[in-house]
C-alpha cells in the first residue's frame, strides 16, 4: 500500500507491504524446492533400503541353510 507513492509501514518494524508479499512469496518458493529435494532424497533413500533389505533377506536365508546342512552333518557324522 502506498500514499503519495510511498509505501507504507503495515507495522512498527517498519515492512511494507511489498516486503511482506515479496518475503511470503520466497519463503513459499524455497519451501517448494526444499519439498521437492526431500522428496527425491527421501524415494532415492527408500529405494536403497528396500535393496539393502532384500540381500540381507538373501543373506539371511541363505544362513539358515547352511546353518540346517551343518546341523544334519553334524548329526550325521556326531562330531558335535
Amino acid at each position: 500500500m502506498s500514499v503519495n507513492g510511498a509505501q507504507t509501514p503495515i507495522s512498527t518494524t517498519g515492512q511494507t507491504h511489498e516486503d511482506f508479499s515479496t518475503a511470503t512469496t520466497t519463503a513459499a518458493a524455497t519451501a517448494s524446492t526444499t519439498a521437492a529435494a526431500t522428496t527425491t532424497s527421501t524415494t532415492a533413500e527408500l529405494k536403497h533400503l528396500s535393496i539393502i533389505r532384500s540381500e540381507a533377506k538373501y543373506v539371511s536365508g541363505n544362513l539358515k541353510e547352511l546353518l540346517t546342512l551343518w546341523r544334519h552333518l553334524c548329526d550325521a557324522c556326531g562330531y558335535f
